[in-house]
């Protein structure tokens, strides 16, 4: 196995990604005696040209690419990834630098992806990804509330004032004032679910999003659904008096102003041109296309780290 270390070094603390990780990386690699290389991106596109010369470079050889920067960087390798076709020779791992990491949020024990032994001793795990219009996401798709606090929160990330753990806050409450929507209709497996006035909605792989809000508890990395919140247009009032539980996972119970269903392909049809956000990442369309790819990519898992979802399952077992 090859390993190549994808940096972002504008992604979270640019001395952390520059200096203290390519370290600990070429370190570690010694120590472990194996193939590491860490590869710095400049600019957009960087990092599918990076995965493409390095698939041609070692063309018989299996090849780890670690998403060293946040959630947009983990979504920019996992498509490098499936752009070349070679998604069976390959893998993909995320060392978290980022402001949000919510991906890495799925697993018990996440500490641990910030381990660079822990990460040359992984666990390669099947999970699925949500095709987005053309593209791949590994996390979410946000429509409406959450997509333009996402958009709001790039802003105050770059405010020298505002710390950037704090940026998805600062970004909710100035998208709480204009309380933007969205029109669209809603098919879920080709059955018209939804014809009205949104005021978000959220397609998922992973739970989180925006930092630690527990907006899918539902969702599963592996199976083969994307797991889907359609929140109506509420009032500020309700929106504030509920946004904890949205934070902490436990909003499922409001079944009069939300519904939680799972569905393999998603259409979605807009009154206009909408931003749609995939893993931090914002897109524009007029309809959009999701489905669920099933097992489309080899995710790895530190050593001592588990999937959330896989610990609830053993622990059911036992019950039963």
């Amino acid at each position: 196995m090859r390993y190549i270390f994808i940096v972002n070094p504008v992604a979270g603390n640019r001395s952390f990604a520059k200096k203290k990780m390519s370290e600990k990386i070429k370190d570690t690699a010694q120590t472990n005696k194996v193939s590491a290389e860490i590869r710095y991106t400049e600019k957009t596109g960087d990092v599918q040209n990076i995965i493409k010369s390095c698939v041609c470079e070692y063309p018989c050889e299996e090849i780890a690419f670690f998403a060293c920067g946040g959630d947009g960087t983990l979504y920019e390798v996992v498509n490098g990834i499936m752009a070349t076709g070679e998604a069976h020779r390959l893998f993909v791992g995320a060392l978290p630098s980022g402001t949000g990491n919510d991906f890495v949020r799925n697993f018990l024990n996440s500490d641990a992806f910030f381990d660079i032994n822990a990460q040359f001793n992984s666990t390669p795990m099947s999970i699925d990804l949500i095709k987005c219009n053309g593209v791949y996401g590994v996390n979410m798709v946000n429509i409406g509330f959450d997509c333009e606090v996402v958009c709001k929160k790039g802003a105050f990330q770059k405010h020298r004032f505002i710390p950037k753990k704090l940026a998805y806050i600062f970004g909710l409450a100035a998208t709480l004032i204009k309380k933007p929507g969205v029109n669209c209709c809603i098919l879920l497996d080709g059955e018209r679910h939804e014809d009205e006035k949104l005021l978000l909605t959220t397609y998922a792989n992973g739970e989180y999003c925006g930092g630690g809000f527990h907006s899918n508890p539902e969702s599963s990395l592996s199976d083969g659904c994307i797991d889907t919140i359609l929140v109506k247009d509420i009032t500020r009032r309700k929106f504030v008096s509920i946004v904890g539980t949205y934070k902490k996972g436990t909003h499922l119970k409001y079944t009069q102003i939300l519904s939680n269903k799972k569905a393999k392909k998603i259409d979605i049809f807009f009154e206009k041109t909408t931003n749609i956000c995939v893993d931090g990442e914002v897109i524009t369309a007029e309809e959009l296309h999701l489905e669920s790819i099933d097992s489309a990519i080899r995710f790895l898992v530190p050593a001592g780290c588990e999937y959330l979802k896989a610990q609830k399952s053993d622990k059911a077992e036992q019950t039963v």
